[in-house]
């Protein structure tokens, strides 16, 4: 039978662990702490010579939400434990923050329940979870004004043709000499005509607006080294290569920049030098337009050299989970450049109303 360790180490581990550990009873009214840990005076905000009695994180007065704190009983008592389990409290400064609970409890005979929990505290995590459900809503509702606009378009190019031979045809036949019924009825059709043909103006305006309109969102097919910063064209001249300004072309990370840029994780990295180009950029927060000749010395012609480009732009990888986790373990600055992981499930339910919150 193997040894068992000393009480000393736990009490060291106690200590020393950087989650909030806290033992206690709680019942429907009132919350006593029998024990907390340096980590969990911390996470609430308290000194770290407030007695450990007076570190409740489980009181009434602590939820933001009083029903919250009857579930997470409700929960500990049915159960008798709780994984992962989400909390929105206040610290001791009275700011909320989101835990992540981890608990067993024991129910003892007057009624209270004996908890055992370690808390952690979630609420960087939660705010960039809530940025990325903004950013996708933001992002569907790109996608839907994008189909709204083809749609109004081809209904509007649709319309102009029919309705321009109705106003020419009513034109003329304004100009011949006919009864006042029917010249009467003529310029009714011309009227209702050119209303109609304001009308569809309207509507194809609205389906030409650009992106200047809102945040562009730009989706790189093909995402090279030259397709994602620009470069600079060339044309020969009497045998020799020369280049002015309106030879600059810009990349993807210039038409999102202020919105969106959605890539394929995959391509990106297949591509030569395309990686490392896009991490530059984002680190450095501008974009710069080099030739790989030039940033590899393999060529010393004279060219133009654009002042690099403030960069403000959200990059959306797409990729599956095994890309996800090579990337998180081999490359050392993806976590930090990517820190919002979005999962979407392989699979799922057929649901109406998902169908029509979609635009499907």
């Amino acid at each position: 039978m193997p040894p068992t360790p000393p009480p000393e180490a736990f009490a060291r581990l106690f200590e020393s662990v950087h989650e909030g550990v806290y033992i206690g009873t709680l019942s429907a009214e009132s919350a006593l702490t029998l024990s907390a840990n340096p980590y969990l005076k911390l996470m609430f905000g308290f000194a770290a010579e407030t007695p450990q009695e007076d570190v409740r994180p489980f009181e009434p007065d602590r939820f933001i939400d009083p029903q919250a704190r009857e579930g997470f009983l409700g929960r500990l008592g049915r159960d008798g434990s709780v994984t992962d389990y989400l909390l929105r409290v206040r610290r001791a400064d009275r700011t909320p923050m989101w835990v992540e609970v981890t608990a067993h409890a024991e129910s003892l005979p007057d009624g209270r329940l004996r908890v055992e929990a370690l808390m952690r505290d979630v609420s960087e995590r939660k705010r960039l979870e809530d940025q990325s459900r903004d950013l996708y809503h933001q992002l569907l509702q790109a996608e839907k004004l994008a189909a709204l606009g083809q749609t109004i378009s081809g209904v509007a190019h649709e319309l102009n043709n029919p309705l321009a031979t109705i106003l020419t045809w009513a034109e003329r036949l304004a100009q011949r000499s006919v009864d006042d019924q029917t010249r009467r009825g003529l310029e009714t059709i011309l009227s209702e005509s050119e209303r109609a043909a304001k009308i569809v103006r309207n509507l194809l305006t609205f389906a030409r607006k650009g992106p200047s309109e809102g945040a562009p969102v730009v989706y790189e097919d093909n995402p090279t080294y030259q397709n994602l910063v620009g470069r600079v064209d060339h044309i020969a001249q009497m045998g020799a290569l020369t280049t002015n300004f309106t030879l600059i072309k810009p990349g993807a990370l210039h038409q999102a920049n202020g919105g969106y840029l959605i890539l394929d994780a995959r391509k990106v990295l297949q591509q030569p030098y395309a990686w490392d180009a896009l991490k530059r950029a984002l680190q450095s927060h501008q974009v710069r337009i080099e030739s790989l000749g030039q940033m590899l010395s393999l060529i010393s012609t004279i060219s133009l050299e654009p002042a690099p480009i403030p960069l403000d732009v959200k990059v959306a990888l797409l990729g599956d989970r095994t890309l996800y986790y090579l990337l998180s373990e081999l490359d050392p600055d993806f976590d930090e450049l990517f820190k919002v992981q979005v999962d979407f499930d392989e699979f799922m339910d057929r649901a109406y109303d998902f169908v029509q919150e979609s635009g499907g």
